[in-house]
């Protein structure tokens, strides 16, 4: 059942993302951003919810009709799914793996209620990160230290790195290398019967705490964090334990420290996000032609010629055409929008070709995540028409242009600061193209 529908506890997942098209009258076609299928029932006999189709199908009359009504709980955070013809969707549990698949009724054993979560409000960070103020201090905490301090000019120096992890609710948690000690970040809090002096205030973010990720996520809401975008490479974390955003505090130069006791994000709760990579490689050597995609097909006119015959016979001409034709590209991870890092890409370029998708010759080059590369070149052509006699003929020469999406596997390899060279296979790339294809010619007749 490898394309059915199934429950999972992760939110940062690529087969948990779906794309909402709306139709009409409440009515939606529901995309998988992991496959780029359709919703739609297993069979004319079978009420399983797969994603298995290719296109949207809006004949209400049939069986594959891949049309839900989505009806949304009065605070609009859950939503419940009904087929077009009018089955609620529900869930059934599948010994001995117990997943949940969808199905409809009377299939399901269990009422599907989801809560909705705006895929574009989570944000996803690199494994290692480095953080900058406003006037590009970095954040660092030595291996003496247990509070960061915005003090560092290099982003290699020791102590600047920190490590994401991500929970499966989507919340983040930190840890720093440099440390010796417990090396998670959380937020300062004093035990009020301690009488000891107390030289750095309550809600300061330090990297004292301990955690064994063997266990799991974190249950300590205070180890935990919110990642709000605010611009490019621009974030604010809001720590889940006090509710607030942190905001940096502003000592003296070389001291000033992060606190989390700001109400709303402030320009002082910005931080921006660099990855501590001296040199990165992305290496493409997989497109998953299976799950590809292609999309906003539009009829493209390239040239246009006319010729008259203004003989008692038909005749025979030949027209020659100039044309431009244009390609773009662009290569993009789920941690593009981060990406600070220049990197060198070797990849084949996929492109549609007779309403497929085929995989071009290889690139290689310097290249910024999600940059856009546009390609164009001269094309001449020339077509042959027979002109009746006393006509005017006039030849279009014409292509349909379209997009496709294409998702990729890849090799990234990594030139750390401290000389380490780290290597990881990721499969969250998406390639996106546009070209012509279906180049034709149309001709038309006039009376002279």
């Amino acid at each position: 059942m490898t394309e059915n529908l199934r429950t999972t506890d992760k939110v940062v997942n690529e087969r948990a993302k779906f794309a909402v098209e709306y139709h009409a009258h409440g009515f939606a076609h529901l995309r998988s951003c992991y496959n780029n299928k359709y919703w739609v029932r297993s069979s004319e006999s079978e009420n399983w919810i797969v994603a298995t189709a290719k296109d949207p199908v809006e004949d209400k009359t049939i069986w594959n009709c891949s049309l839900f009504k989505i009806n949304a709980s009065d605070d609009g955070n859950t939503v419940k799914f009904v087929h077009v013809h009018g089955k609620t969707v529900g869930r059934r549990d599948i010994a001995p793996d117990r997943e949940m698949y969808l199905c409809l009724e009377p299939l399901a054993t269990t009422e599907a209620v989801s809560t909705v979560v705006d895929y574009g409000s989570i944000v996803i960070l690199p494994q290692y990160v480095a953080f900058k103020d406003s006037d590009g201090v970095y954040l660092n905490t030595g291996p003496s230290k247990i509070v960061p301090y915005f003090s560092s000019n290099d982003v290699g120096e020791t102590g600047n790195a920190y490590e994401i992890f991500t929970t499966r609710d989507g919340h983040i948690y930190l840890k720093n290398h440099a440390t010796g000690h417990g090396s998670y970040w959380g937020a300062l809090f004093y035990d009020p019967s301690d009488e000891s002096i107390r030289i750095m205030p309550e809600k300061t973010v330090i990297c004292d705490k301990e955690y064994n990720e063997v266990d799991g996520d974190p249950t300590d809401t205070n180890l935990l964090f919110s990642v709000y975008r605010v611009d490019k490479n621009i974030v604010s974390l809001r720590h889940s334990y006090t509710k607030n955003f942190m905001v940096i505090h502003k000592w003296m130069p070389g001291w000033n420290f992060l606190m989390t006791n700001s109400d709303t994000i402030t320009s002082d709760c910005r931080l921006q996000v660099v990855e501590p990579v001296l040199a990165r490689e992305l290496n493409v050597f997989e497109f998953h032609r299976d799950r590809a995609r292609i999309y906003d097909r539009r009829p493209l006119t390239l040239a246009q010629g006319a010729v008259n015959n203004p003989t008692d016979k038909e005749q025979e001409y030949t027209l020659q055409f100039t044309y431009t034709k244009s390609t773009t590209s662009t290569w993009s991870t789920s941690k593009s929008w981060t990406v600070s890092t220049k990197l060198t890409i070797t990849s084949g370029v996929p492109f549609i070709e007779a309403g497929s998708i085929e995989i071009g010759g290889e690139l290689s080059k310097h290249y910024d995540m999600g940059e856009a590369v546009e390609e164009s070149e001269q094309v001449q052509s020339s077509f042959t028409v027979k002109v009746p006699s006393n006509k005017r003929a006039t030849v279009t020469a014409m292509a349909t242009r379209g997009t496709c999406d294409v998702p990729y596997s890849y090799d990234q390899v990594d030139h750390m600061p401290n000389g380490d060279v780290k290597r990881t296979i990721m499969s969250d790339g998406v390639y996106t193209g546009v070209n012509a294809y279906f180049f034709d010619y149309n001709v038309s007749y006039q009376p002279l």
